[in-house]
């Protein structure tokens, strides 16, 4: 079964964005990315990337799935990310 985590329907209203997005990415038994240029030029996705990235090294288990949709182009991806390779 998987359960997706969306800010209209599971984000709590009071709640600062990145509580809600740690909140998402500890409950979570596995955390899917979607590789894209749009996803590589938002901060908020950089956010969740870099909390579940965390949450990987902190529990040391295999939690975070990155998926390539397209390729990027070099210009546009954060040198941060190449850590995750």
């Amino acid at each position: 079964c998987i359960r997706i985590c969306q800010h209209e329907r599971n984000f709590v209203p009071g709640k600062s964005i990145i509580e809600n997005i740690i909140n998402c990415i500890d409950k979570s038994y596995k955390s899917i990315f979607i590789l894209s240029p749009n996803f590589v030029q938002s901060e908020w996705c950089h956010y969740e990337l870099y909390f579940a990235h965390h949450k990987l090294y902190t529990e040391n288990n295999d939690n975070l799935i990155l998926i390539l949709l397209e390729p990027i182009p070099h210009y546009l991806i954060p040198s941060k990310y190449y850590k995750l390779k």
